[in-house]
């Protein structure tokens, strides 16, 4: 692991929760760089598909992404995340490297909480709309965000 992901994973551990900048477009309009998105300690027994999570991938980076998918049973299952914004989902993570679940995120108007009714509405259109990635891809290339 890299010297974030320890200091994350111990300040997690320690205090519950943690507050972390955003970088990247992979959760546009979710999550937009240089937002402040919160996640809280949790009971992997409680992870649920459509929330949204912090977790090590294999090279050892930081990453928040929604889960989609749950695959095999017991200590052998794998969970298949991916950005709302990306093609194609993440290598499978298991449960020992997710570490925490977004609360919020903080944006130009205050706290939003992640089961505000907006936050929701996005989680639906992600979930149900198989275009809307390509569709949010391109919107950026236009605006160059």
């Amino acid at each position: 692991m890299m010297d974030e992901t320890k200091i994350v994973t111990e300040w997690l551990t320690r205090r519950g929760g943690i507050e972390l900048p955003s970088w990247g477009r992979s959760m546009f309009p979710f999550m937009m760089e240089g937002e402040r998105s919160s996640f809280e300690a949790f009971s992997h027994d409680g992870l649920r598909i459509g929330e949204v999570y912090l977790f090590i991938t294999t090279e050892g980076k930081l990453v928040c992404h929604r889960l989609y998918d749950i695959q095999g049973e017991g200590d052998s299952k794998q969970y298949i995340f991916k950005g709302d914004t990306n093609i194609v989902p993440d290598e499978p993570v298991n449960a020992a490297r997710i570490l925490g679940c977004f609360t919020g995120t903080y944006k130009k108007k205050g706290w939003i909480p992640a089961h505000h009714w907006k936050l929701s509405l996005l989680t639906w259109i992600t979930l149900n709309i198989p275009l809307w990635p390509k569709m949010v891809r391109r919107y950026l290339s236009f605006r160059r965000l």
